[in-house]
């Protein structure tokens, strides 16, 4: 019974927000990839638990990345791509 009073606790915090006019954007991003703190994500999910546009924005960056995930197949290129890119690379390195 606690843990449904927290949601609906939680919930009507999101719905009460005034529209959030602050830059989280960037440390999402940051979250999503892996590439935060503890304590930055720490913050930004406190703020995103109080905050409904910036909720809203993390859900649908959760959701698109899931479905990127599991809807693209992983392909290898074909090996005479790769041997191109190679000597490519090989024949820049060589004269610089």
């Amino acid at each position: 019974m606690t843990s449904d009073k927290n949601f609906h606790e939680k919930n009507e915090m999101k719905q009460s927000s005034d529209p959030c006019n602050c830059c989280c954007l960037d440390s999402l991003y940051t979250i999503l990839d892996g590439e935060a703190s503890e304590e930055n994500t720490e913050e930004l999910m406190a703020h995103i638990e109080k905050c409904l546009p910036c909720y809203q924005q993390y859900d649908l960056e959760v959701a698109i990345r899931e479905l990127l995930q599991t809807r693209l197949a992983k392909k290898c290129p074909p090996q005479d791509l790769l041997d191109c890119i190679r000597e490519k690379i090989a024949s820049i390195t060589i004269t610089q």
